[in-house]
């Protein structure tokens, strides 16, 4: 939204667990430090998941794993009802498309409930990149702390070997192998 001032600037980050307290909320919580510090007047919106906790408990939580003050005047949380749709759990079979399209669901929910002049992923949903910049026409970024595929899970696919994301019917099927890599 060219010709804004800093001060109505909406920086909306989209990490639906971000009360986890792994190595991916840390990012997010110096992230959110470092638009705070750099534009002090900009308005803060995390798109969370994590609807039994609180705003204070999760800006809490942050202090207490991270070491990080954030004031919880500088940060609004929309809660997000629909993120049962990126569960792995929720797809047995074709689970990254499975995820990707409740990224969408859960993305739809985000916009519906804030539309940010800039929107950031912080968990790898790419899905909600071109939903955000086309339909609300905000400028959009990404930080991912977890590939959604990582070389370990196409070297499993591609030697044929049995793992946690290669069960043995695919594992022993050159064919079945070849699809799923073509799939990832």
């Amino acid at each position: 939204k060219r010709g804004r001032d800093e001060g109505n600037i909406t920086v909306g980050f989209f990490h639906p667990y971000c009360n986890a307290g792994g190595g991916g909320e840390r990012v997010l919580w110096r992230a959110i430090s470092c638009v705070h510090r750099r534009y002090p007047a900009a308005s803060i919106v995390v798109y969370t998941g994590d609807t039994e906790a609180a705003p204070d408990q999760i800006l809490q939580k942050a202090r207490d794993r991270f070491d990080m003050d954030i004031g919880s005047e500088k940060v609004n949380f929309v809660y997000l009802h629909k993120r049962k749709y990126v569960e792995a759990s929720m797809y047995p079979y074709f689970t990254i498309l499975g995820q990707s399209i409740g990224s969408l669901i859960l993305g739809v929910e985000a916009m519906l409930s804030e539309a940010p002049d800039i929107f950031i992923d912080t968990m790898g949903y790419a899905f909600t990149l071109p939903l955000f910049k086309y339909v609300c026409g905000s400028k959009v970024g990404c930080y991912v702390h977890y590939p959604t595929i990582s070389t370990d899970m196409l070297d499993a696919v591609q030697s044929r070997r049995l793992a946690y994301n290669n069960k043995k019917r695919v594992s022993g099927n050159p064919l079945a192998s070849f699809v799923k890599l073509r799939y990832y």
